[in-house]
């Protein structure tokens, strides 16, 4: 921890000859000295990880000309980017958006990414993996809880995998997050069910609707003892 701490400004923004480099979107401010001299004031303040609203503001000592350098993370979608009041376009580069001008004091950038609910599958060889997905969202997996279905068992639950999954903000349930939500499906087991059976090619395994409700990875196994699921079967 003291380590994290102390290296965390150089984690945080790094420069080069063409200006500034953000590297990671948390909420702090700085002041970072640039090539060639000077310095800029930095305040960055974002809703990650529940929404994709990110806003930097720069204090130049003085209107300067440089670029600065805004990571896309791997888990965004679409990103609109503002200067002020405009909607700019701008370069992309190894992952980076580029803003090029001459910043003047006070000016301000605002990131919205979109933050789609994806659905994330594994390596064809990974047989713990095989027909399964896993759900995330922004920078966050999420799991499934026994303590949120209480008419259906954890490992009944099935999803085709293209169902609509909506994301709610839960302010009372696990300090605040934003849980996923949808209507999918249960296998219909009966307790006479044999271990073993014959398999019946293309056999569908009945199945009932269920409201199936995801929360963050982070934060389970806080409420009560129970089944937990990351990696979701999935429909035949």
């Amino acid at each position: 921890m003291a380590r994290l701490l102390a290296s965390l400004p150089g984690y945080v923004y790094t420069t080069s000859d063409e200006g500034l480099w953000v590297q990671l979107y948390v909420g702090n401010s700085a002041r970072v000295t640039l090539p060639g001299g000077g310095s800029v004031g930095v305040e960055l303040t974002c809703g990650l990880p529940w929404d994709g609203t990110v806003n930097l503001r720069l204090t130049p000592a003085e209107p300067r000309e440089f670029s600065v350098f805004l990571p896309v993370p791997g888990w965004a979608g679409e990103v609109t980017v503002r200067v002020g009041e405009e909607e700019v376009t701008p370069e992309r580069r190894s992952g980076y958006l580029v803003l090029t001008r001459t910043w003047q004091p006070g000016d301000e950038v605002r990131l919205d990414f979109a933050m789609p609910v994806r659905l994330i599958g594994t390596h064809p060889r990974v047989a713990a993996g095989h027909q399964r997905v896993a759900l995330t969202r922004g920078p966050l997996v999420y799991c499934i809880e026994q303590a949120d279905h209480a008419d259906v068992a954890v490992a009944d639950l099935r999803v085709a995998g293209d169902e609509i999954w909506r994301p709610e903000f839960a302010a009372d349930l696990l300090g605040g997050v934003v849980t996923l939500r949808t209507t999918a499906g249960a296998l219909k087991v009966t307790g006479d069910e044999p271990l073993h059976r014959p398999y019946v090619p293309a056999e569908q395994p009945p199945s009932v609707p269920a409201e199936i409700t995801a929360v963050p990875y982070y934060a389970w196994a806080n409420r009560e003892a129970g089944p937990m699921r990351v990696f979701l079967p999935l429909l035949p």
